[in-house]
């Protein structure tokens, strides 16, 4: 398992900067997928259009080169969000936990969601 930034620092040390840094990371990730989505649909169309307008053999190839690498892009990209999403996950759960202390379990303080 690997070890985040924030899996080093107790709960009780985390400010307000950095529960927002989370937040925003959360948000970073989900740029960063929805970028990989649109390079790989870009690369996709240009990949599909070399194999239906282009009769070379070598624009045939760069074409089905393209059209591969598209969805490579793709598959990385949503591993890459996933791999980042589990690591999200798992601070939020340790934030929770201390914010459940903290409260006695009576509910959370708005900015621990």
């Amino acid at each position: 398992m690997t070890e985040t930034a924030y899996g080093r620092v107790a709960e009780e040390e985390l400010i307000l900067r950095d529960r927002l840094a989370a937040e925003r990371t959360v948000l970073a990730n989900e740029r960063t997928l929805l970028a990989y989505v649109r390079t790989a649909l870009g690369t996709f169309v240009a990949g599909v259009s070399f194999l239906q307008f282009f009769t070379s053999a070598i624009v045939q190839a760069l074409g089905w080169a393209f059209t591969a690498a598209s969805l490579a892009m793709l598959i990385f990209g949503i591993v890459r969000y996933r791999q980042a999403g589990r690591s999200l996950q798992r601070l939020r759960a340790v934030r929770d936990r201390s914010a459940d202390e903290e409260t006695g379990g009576a509910g959370r303080h708005e900015l621990t969601r």
